[in-house]
């Protein structure tokens, strides 16, 4: 069965925050066998590629390559991708649960052109992720708009594959 969803992670010695990252994706509301998650390496040296080649992870790919930046990581997960939808996000962000169902549900009921952009909700410590004052604040303000292109902040976004590669990529 293919993927409906490819997730494509740039990093660059990020270990300790993709170790977090990767966890909240892992354990997403979504079935395991409809996404795969890429690791998109440029070439770092913290210990990331070890620690990826321990993990037993069905649905992870770990591409290594040259750094030619976060572009050119995300350009590699794009072509390396089996997915209709690609999804990107950072090596530091902790996805919520239903990341993947949402992202997922927006682009069935618009089948063309569309990109979605979700809310990132920034905190300075992981303590600071149990306080629920912060998510209050910012889930009250809940709006659907549209935007033009220059919104497309890829730390909790996505687009079909092929609408990717039309447009020539990152």
């Amino acid at each position: 069965m293919m993927p409906a969803i490819s997730i494509v992670i740039p990093t660059y010695n990020r270990l300790n925050t993709l170790k977090l990252a990767l966890d909240s994706l892992v354990n997403q509301n979504f079935p395991k066998e409809q996404y795969e998650i890429l690791i998109c390496d440029n070439n770092s040296t913290d210990g990331t590629k070890e620690w990826i080649n321990n993990l037993n992870q069905f649905n992870l790919k770990y591409l290594r390559g040259e750094n030619k930046g976060r572009s050119g990581a995300r350009n590699r997960g794009i072509k390396a991708s089996k997915g209709e939808i690609i999804l990107f996000t950072d090596a530091d962000i902790i996805a919520d649960g239903n990341l993947l169902k949402e992202h997922f549900k927006f682009h069935h009921r618009q089948k063309e052109n569309i990109a979605v952009v979700g809310r990132e909700i920034q905190i300075n410590t992981i303590a600071e992720l149990n306080n629920n004052e912060i998510f209050a604040k910012t889930l009250h303000s809940k709006g659907r708009k549209k935007l033009p292109w220059l919104y497309f902040l890829t730390g909790n976004a996505s687009a079909r594959k092929k609408d990717l590669i039309t447009s020539g990529m990152f």
